[in-house]
């Protein structure tokens, strides 16, 4: 088998993740991460990941154990807020 024909097959076999359908290589998802990027859930995760670090900061370097558990916790408090926000614009659109 030669590279093309490999490639074509790895195109071929290509499952988009949100419909599970097949495509052929020509999704348009470089365009669904640009509307990803814009999307207000990028700055929480950022703020979450951005948590993390600082938890990790304080818990490990600073020696502050009881604030670096305290900061630990903000993450999943963002995300599921984000969450609950996302779901309370979707039932409103419907």
């Amino acid at each position: 088998m030669s590279s093309t024909e490999g490639e074509t097959l790895a195109e071929e076999s290509y499952v988009d993740g949100n419909s599970g359908s097949r495509s052929n290589g020509d999704s348009s998802r470089p365009s669904e991460l640009a509307e990803q990027a814009d999307s207000p859930d990028l700055p929480v995760a950022l703020a979450a990941v951005a948590s993390v670090l600082y938890s990790w900061y304080m818990f490990y370097v600073r020696e502050d154990e009881l604030y670096g558990l305290f900061v630990g916790l903000w993450p999943p408090t963002l995300l599921a807020f984000a969450s609950y926000l996302r779901t309370q614009e979707a039932d409103e659109s419907s």
